[in-house]
């Protein structure tokens, strides 16, 4: 799934049953944010400041255009296991360790899926 998000809240859900795929552009003001150089990081936590639960692979796919993916296999998937909602948010930091919030702290939702 491909979306581009604003930066505000944005609360996912992850289903136990699939992967999790989510690739986000991101830009300021219709203009893309140049990612060349920078990381990006996602966790999920049982609380903002709680017990980590789990992260995101994160990979910067096309940095000139402001486009990165996060990732968690159907196993890591299946394995997360708390009373929804926990939490997230997305950071990048760069080469000189400045860090940057792409995603303020938003929610998680946890969800069995249906299809097997």
């Amino acid at each position: 799934m491909a979306v581009t998000i604003a930066a505000q809240n944005s609360d996912i859900i992850i289903f136990k049953n699939a992967d999790f795929d989510l690739t986000v552009t991101l830009d300021l003001d219709g203009l893309p944010i140049d990612l060349t150089g920078w990381t990006i990081k996602s966790e999920i936590r049982v609380s903002p400041s709680g017990r980590l639960l789990g992260s995101f692979a994160c990979t910067v796919t096309k940095p000139h255009s402001g486009e990165f993916r996060l990732f968690m296999a159907k196993s890591a998937c299946e394995a997360l296991s708390f009373v929804s909602p926990a939490y997230y948010d997305i950071v990048r930091t760069n080469g000189l360790g400045e860090t940057k919030r792409i995603i303020p702290v938003s929610r998680v939702y946890l969800e069995d899926g249906v299809t097997r």
